[in-house]
């Protein structure tokens, strides 16, 4: 897998920082991030990886979109309120617009023991070194 030229054009200022170059490019092209809460921080973390370059990424929230939270949660719309995270990130095309690359699917369900043991095996996510952050208010 290379950068594509329009890729290389996009990200030239990630390739001109020798602390990341192509070679780190081409990491965050490969990488898989699972992100857990699309809310005031899930949100702008979304678009800023997928602005990234991240390769593929998995929106995970079990929560609905509410009105009282659209004032910071900036992927969803007024009249997604009520409606999954994902869903609601999906109709209003945000991270699509910002950046066709990356490939990425939603999920509505909590992390505990039974649900990672479930779904981290077809996603492929590392045993470790892994990153995990909760972006939501418990």
């Amino acid at each position: 897998m290379t950068l594509t030229q329009e890729e290389t054009e996009r990200y030239a200022r990630h390739l001109s920082l020798p602390e990341l170059g192509e070679q780190g490019q081409y990491k965050l092209k490969r990488a898989h991030v699972a992100l857990t809460g699309l809310g005031g921080l899930g949100s702008p973390a979304a678009l800023y990886l997928a602005a990234a370059g991240v390769g593929r990424l998995t929106l995970i929230d079990p929560d609905e979109v509410c009105l009282s939270n659209l004032q910071r949660q900036i992927l969803h719309a007024t009249d997604a309120a009520g409606t999954a995270p994902y869903a609601s990130t999906r109709s209003t095309g945000a991270l699509r617009r910002k950046m066709p690359f990356p490939c990425w699917k939603g999920a509505t369900w909590f992390w505990t023991l039974q649900t990672i043991t479930r779904h981290a095996s077809p996603w492929r996510m590392p045993p470790a070194p892994c990153a995990f952050r909760w972006c939501t208010a418990p």
